[in-house]
C-alpha cells in the first residue's frame, strides 16, 4: 500500500483480505519444506562442457545443498526452466553430494505448487546443460521455433496421445475478440513470424540438417516439435510437480 501498488484506504484493504489466505498458505509450505532459519548461500559455478563451452556464474539461494526459489506467481514453464538451468549448473560443477532443486509458487485453484528436481550425477547434469547451451548458441544466430508455454505443452503431452491439442490451446487466443490471449498474440512472436499465425503454421517447417542425432527426438517431424522436446525432455524426465 505504501508503494502505491494497491487502491487507497478500504479498497486496498479489501484486496489484501482476498490475497492474505493465499499468502499464508504459501508461507506454511515454505516453512514446512525449507524452514524459517536455514542459512542461504550463493555458489560460484564453472562447468566445462563438451566442445570447449564453459558455463560460469553464481547460483543464489542455495539451502542445505538445494537450489530454492519462491514466487507468489503461478509456477509456469519459465519458472521451471530457470530452476532447471540453475540446478544443472550447480549439480554439474559440484560433486560433493546430492543436489536438488525446489521451486515453490502457485498452482491451479490458487493453492501452492512445488517443482522438485534431482538429484543427478555431475555427468548427467553436464550432458543436459550441454543441450541447453547448444540451444542458446543456436538462438543467438536465429529465432528458434520455441514458444514457452506452447512448446512446454507439446513436450508434456508428447507420447500421451494428444500433444497438438494441448499445444494449440496454449497458442491460440480464444473467447470473444480473443479475450483470453494465447501466445499467438505475443508481440515478440508476431515480430518474428510476421503477424498472428494459426497454430498449424508452426508445424510446417521440417527439421534441418544438424537437428537430428543424439538429443534430438526422431519421432518429432516438425522443427517446432523437435526443439520443444530437446528443451523439455530432460526436465520432464527428472521433475516432480506436486500440489500442496
Amino acid at each position: 500500500m505504501a508503494r502505491g501498488y494497491l487502491p487507497p484506504a478500504e479498497l486496498g484493504l479489501e484486496v489484501l483480505d482476498r490475497v492474505a489466505p493465499d499468502v499464508e498458505r504459501m508461507v506454511e509450505v515454505v516453512r514446512d519444506l525449507v524452514g524459517d532459519h536455514q542459512a542461504r548461500s550463493s555458489k560460484t559455478v564453472s562447468v566445462a562442457l563438451p566442445g570447449g563451452r564453459v558455463v560460469a556464474g553464481t547460483v543464489t539461494d542455495v539451502v542445505d545443498g538445494r537450489c530454492t526459489s519462491v514466487t507468489f506467481s503461478r509456477i509456469g514453464p519459465s519458472h521451471r526452466l530457470a530452476a532447471w538451468v540453475r540446478f544443472l549448473a550447480l549439480c554439474g560443477s559440484d560433486g560433493s553430494g546430492p543436489i536438488q532443486s525446489l521451486a515453490i509458487g502457485r498452482g491451479r485453484r490458487r493453492r501452492p505448487m512445488t517443482s522438485s528436481i534431482g538429484p543427478l550425477s555431475p555427468h548427467q547434469a553436464r550432458e543436459q546443460l550441454a543441450r541447453v547451451a547448444d540451444l542458446y548458441e543456436r538462438g543467438m544466430r536465429e529465432p528458434l521455433p520455441i514458444y514457452c508455454k506452447t512448446s512446454a505443452a507439446f513436450a508434456n503431452s508428447f507420447g500421451k496421445g494428444q500433444p497438438l491439442s494441448e499445444a494449440r490451446r496454449e497458442w491460440v487466443s480464444r473467447g470473444r475478440s480473443g479475450g483470453i490471449e494465447g501466445e499467438d498474440r505475443d508481440l515478440a512472436h508476431q515480430l518474428v513470424l510476421g503477424g498472428v499465425m494459426p497454430f498449424e503454421s508452426l508445424l510446417l517447417q521440417r527439421p534441418r540438417p544438424g537437428e537430428d542425432g543424439p538429443g534430438w527426438h526422431p519421432d518429432a517431424d516438425s522443427r517446432f516439435g523437435r526443439y520443444a522436446l530437446r528443451l523439455w525432455e530432460g526436465l520432464l524426465e527428472h521433475e516432480e510437480l506436486s500440489d500442496r
